[in-house]
């Protein structure tokens, strides 16, 4: 704010050099085109118009060759493959826009010595093809994006170690896992052929199973919610060779896989199933001469007997058994055989 002398305020007919000062001082704080300004707040009631540079081409491969930056707002219509444009010299406050109309992928540098969002100094951002990003200067050396929506579209995903999709992959067309190094084919179906190899294997909500050489899922459960589609064999885990063990529920020989064929029995001995989980499916075949005794995991139940007790296993039979709730087990029985009072005997 300019000081002035007047008339009314002095009471007299100024001076000469009053009125010399008055000019000097409006001359001093005038505002001239080009000058930068300071508000606190601007109210407009019109249109707010910034700086518009509609025909900018990218250049150079490096910060030092890139095309330089001089409007709010730029659009790139030229460009070949990550060539670049530069941002100005940051200053707090200050805004830039910049859009890349073309189907190049392309670089936006920071000024000399400066950084975008958590690069390092003179590091480039990418801009995909129409894509568009605002950049704020937060500081005299630093500009952040607003903008942090792009997709970023892969062509390798490296699973040598444990990838953890917690939130899962959402693919609007479908991919294919088709090679040892991990390669991501954006077309096809979803293939786990013998080639594909995840060694350190996938964690998908906590639950980690792993692509061998062979094809095969192997780890621990693989949730499937909805209708899938099997177009080749479907292997269970076997064990096919199971030694019955114990004529308790604490010595019985425990079992591991969902098909279970015991060879080796003493009559009564017993197996034990795993701890229940709703959904899961053990089957049990005795193949030997002997009755032995299948019991639950501690405190688990089958057919909501008591808890523990075992239900006994014919020779030359088999059972299948599929949890009802995360304590039961219920048998599958394709016959019921029961006596004439209605008393279930098998």
């Amino acid at each position: 704010m300019s000081t002035l002398t007047t008339r009314s305020g002095k009471g007299s007919p100024l001076t000469n050099t009053e009125v010399d000062t008055n000019f000097t001082n409006l001359n001093t704080d005038k505002f001239e085109s080009g000058d930068d300004i300071t508000v606190d707040d601007i109210t407009v009631s019109g249109r707010f118009i910034v700086g518009v540079d509609a025909s900018v081409t990218a250049a150079g491969t490096t910060q030092g060759t890139a095309t330089a930056l001089s409007k709010t707002y730029n659009i790139v219509n030229t460009a070949s493959a990550n060539q670049g444009v530069q941002l100005p010299d940051a200053s707090s406050g200050t805004r830039i826009t910049v859009f890349n109309s073309t189907t190049a992928t392309i670089k936006i540098y920071p000024y000399t010595n400066e950084s975008i969002n958590d690069l390092s100094a003179n590091a480039a951002l990418s801009l995909g093809p129409e894509k568009g990003r605002d950049f704020v200067a937060v500081s005299a050396t630093q500009w952040q994006s607003t903008d942090e929506g792009d997709a970023l579209v892969a062509t390798t995903i490296d699973a040598s170690g444990l990838a953890s999709l917690d939130g899962g992959i959402d693919v609007d067309g479908a991919f294919t896992v088709a090679d040892t190094s991990g390669n991501v084919d954006t077309s096809g179906t979803l293939t786990v052929d013998s080639l594909a190899s995840l060694d350190g294997g996938i964690d998908v909500n906590g639950s980690n199973f792993t692509v061998s050489t062979a094809g095969a899922i192997v780890g621990a459960s693989l949730s499937i919610s909805g209708t899938t589609t099997l177009s080749g064999d479907l292997k269970y885990g076997t064990s096919a060779a199971v030694t019955t063990a114990g004529t308790t529920q604490g010595a019985a020989t425990s079992l591991t896989e969902s098909h279970n064929i015991v060879t080796t029995s003493s009559a009564n001995q017993g197996v034990k199933l795993p701890t229940a989980v709703v959904g899961k499916k053990v089957e049990v075949y005795n193949s030997t001469a002997n009755k032995i005794n299948v019991y639950p995991n501690t405190s688990d139940t089958i057919d909501t007997g008591s808890a523990n007790a075992y239900k006994p296993l014919a020779a030359n039979c088999s059972m299948v058994l599929i949890c009802k709730d995360a304590t039961n087990w219920q048998i599958h029985r394709p016959l019921a055989v029961r006596d004439s009072s209605g008393t279930l005997l098998n």
